[in-house]
């Protein structure tokens, strides 16, 4: 918890919360060599928890200026995430190769974990394992000086709190265009606003905070955790798809029906957990205001 919350009266030493967020960060990276898969995964977490916290002071910033460091730790995140999609793969399916419920396809996932780990194999041999890109990461985060410029100044807390209702009002469009169009771009579009909000909502808070808020946070964090499972099932089958079609002397399609079902499960509960979400908090800042 960051406790970017002050007293309407206060303003928010911007330098310090960056760099609690990124002596958070480093602290994985220090462990690549030994433990790659956790840094990975710790790693893109807290770049978009910093994403998260430059739009949440966006409106004390200049927008060419947002703009920018946006894409920055964006492009910067991007480096992990075929890492990151490969070892997800490897968990799910060992978990289903686990489950009575896929112990018809054994065979099936026991082939698609080879397929998977020489994938993984290609992607340890490259320069990520050999911690170059954490390095170069660490060297950005310290010296750029886009970024250190944008979270160097003070911010007031009311645009603070202009910032994460903007990203509270963003959310909720985004879920009511998802399932008013059931487009997969549109909910993609509103798991990132969804996580936003999980994220600002944890740097807003303090061991203090009020029910309300903690509820609030609780709440989104399902929706997220939904969400993200919804996601990585769509992100699997996409993968087995692929395979299925360069491989046809073999038949994926129950697998493959099993895991569109459990896709179908997790957006069902993230929907339900929307709608439930946005009408009980329908004002947030009053929550953070009241506490």
């Amino acid at each position: 918890m960051h406790n970017l919350l002050n007293d309407s009266n206060k303003s928010t030493n911007c330098t310090e919360v960056y760099g609690a967020i990124v002596a958070e960060l480093l602290s994985y990276t220090a462990t690549a060599k030994n433990q790659p898969v956790e840094a990975t995964h710790q790693t893109r977490k807290k770049l978009k928890l910093l994403r998260a916290f430059a739009k949440l002071i966006k409106p004390a910033r200049k927008s060419y200026d947002y703009n920018s460091v946006n894409i920055l730790l964006r492009d910067w995140g991007r480096v992990f995430s075929d890492l990151r999609d490969t070892h997800v793969r490897d968990l799910m399916l060992r978990e289903f190769a686990q489950n009575s419920e896929y112990r018809e396809e054994v065979y099936l996932i026991d082939h698609l974990i080879n397929l998977n780990n020489v994938e993984l194999s290609v992607l340890e041999s490259a320069s990520l394992y050999r911690a170059d890109e954490f390095s170069t990461l660490e060297e950005n985060l310290r010296n750029n000086p886009l970024i250190r410029k944008y979270f160097s100044d003070h911010t007031n807390t009311p645009l603070i709190l202009e910032g994460y209702n903007n990203s509270y009002l963003k959310s909720r469009y985004a879920f009511r265009s998802a399932f008013t169009n059931h487009n997969p771009e549109d909910i993609h579009e509103w798991r990132k606003r969804a996580k936003d909000l999980q994220y600002q909502t944890e740097l807003l808070m303090s061991a203090e905070s009020d029910e309300n808020l903690m509820n609030l946070h609780a709440n989104i964090a399902e929706i997220c955790d939904a969400l993200g499972a919804a996601n990585d099932l769509h992100m699997l089958q996409s993968w087995i798809d692929e395979i299925a079609k360069s491989d046809e002397s073999i038949n994926f399609s129950v697998i493959q029906n099993k895991i569109n079902s459990a896709n179908r499960d997790s957006m069902s509960k993230a929907e339900n957990r929307g709608k439930l979400f946005y009408e009980t908090f329908q004002e947030p800042l009053l929550t953070l205001i009241s506490k």
